[in-house]
């Protein structure tokens, strides 16, 4: 393959071990079973120095502190629009030199910081961002640094990248902000293709698409910001305030779209079968859009703490493990091979925990922490 001639190539390693972590902790049950534990939502997970897990949900508006081994410690928050209440908190960090917990609740604009025996230290206003319609999509730097992926210019770049035409599938402009909090505003880091979505003008009407190109991003513990864009395996390193870099490109090859994903979408299997005017009306306005030839290369983008980038390719690859992760040094070295089950969505990557989310067949949220081995450690 051909490398961009600012972005220096990298090999992917075909004699990496694939390493299999092992479960070590699981937190949450369903109603009366099990530790009795019962998650509504759970939106994030961080970790502090001392292994404490601190949870987010987003249904019960909280965050519940559990020790290491999973015990119940305290909670923080609740729902509201008071001081330390939220209504839509999807985001949280732990600061390691301030023991404090940081959380951001986009619906309400606003920072809320607490110790970590629970007391409420301050809450901050933020400046309300556009969202556009789409997922608020917010991290909190280790630092407690808020970053933001902000549509701002998405609607007017949107009807500029249409063009001449009437319809079709367009990719608006978005932007990765950082909070600036001595200049009380937002300040943008770097503008970034946003989401695919087709746009048709005759009918006013905007649908999301099959499979769509997006923009896939993440923040170190330290506050750098590395971006991908999930149809190729190009990483780029941004340096708040005004710098950035290309660390590698590699290539991947895309595959075919599967028919169960185009079942899925233009059948609308997404819509509760006993919404039958739903139904049916999801399927009349997908007829008109069209399906993408190839299916995307990457699906997240995730920075350990200690500045490995791991790179979660798309699509599922066998019954065991239903997630890849291919680890990158921080210059680009191809170091690991990760498979993680497909049910379990990593949070944060910690000395030799990885922390995140689990759901089961019935949408049941749980927290589990597996053990794995960094590359170069002894056996």
């Amino acid at each position: 393959f051909r490398a961009h001639q600012d972005c220096p190539a990298t090999d992917l390693r075909r004699n990496l071990e694939v390493s299999r972590p092992l479960r070590t902790l699981r937190i949450g049950s369903r109603s009366g079973e099990g530790d009795g534990v019962v998650f509504g939502e759970v939106k994030d997970v961080a970790v502090s120095q001392d292994g404490s897990l601190f949870v987010l949900d987003g249904l019960e508006r909280s965050v519940r502190r559990f020790s290491s081994r999973g015990e119940f410690l305290l909670r923080l928050g609740g729902q509201g629009q008071g001081p330390g209440e939220f209504e839509y908190p999807n985001s949280l960090e732990v600061s390691q030199s301030r023991n404090e917990v940081l959380v951001f609740d986009p619906r309400l604009w606003r920072l809320t910081t607490f110790g970590f025996d629970g007391e409420l230290r301050s809450t901050e206003p933020i400046q309300a961002e556009p969202e556009f319609g789409q997922v608020p999509e917010n991290v909190i730097s280790g630092d407690g640094t808020l970053f933001n992926l902000s549509y701002g210019d998405f609607q007017e770049s949107m009807m500029s990248a249409l063009g001449n035409r009437r319809s079709g599938v367009v990719r608006g402009e978005t932007s990765i902000e950082m909070w600036s909090r001595d200049q009380g505003q937002w300040q943008v880091l770097m503008q970034v293709p946003g989401p695919e979505v087709y746009l048709n003008l005759d009918t006013r009407s905007l649908r999301d698409v099959l499979l769509p190109r997006r923009p896939l991003w993440s923040v170190s513990p330290v506050g750098d910001v590395w971006f991908a864009d999930n149809s190729s395996l190009t990483i780029r390193r941004l340096f708040p305030p005004d710098s950035s870099e290309c660390v590698f490109r590699a290539s991947i090859p895309s595959g075919d779209v599967a028919q169960e994903e185009l079942d899925r979408y233009y059948q609308a299997r997404d819509v509760h079968p006993d919404n039958i005017a739903g139904i049916a009306q999801l399927q009349a306005a997908r007829r008109t859009v069209p399906a993408p030839e190839k299916e995307p290369i990457l699906s997240r983008i995730l920075i350990d703490d200690l500045g490995l980038v791991w790179v979660e390719r798309f699509g599922h690859f066998d019954e065991i493990a239903g997630t890849r992760w291919d680890v990158f040094s921080s210059r680009g070295e191809h170091v690991s091979v990760v498979d993680l089950p497909s049910t379990f969505r990593p949070t944060r990557i910690r000395g030799d925990q990885i922390i995140g989310i689990a759901e089961d067949s019935e949408g049941v949220d749980y927290v589990e922490v597996f053990a794995w081995k960094r590359p170069g450690t002894p056996d």
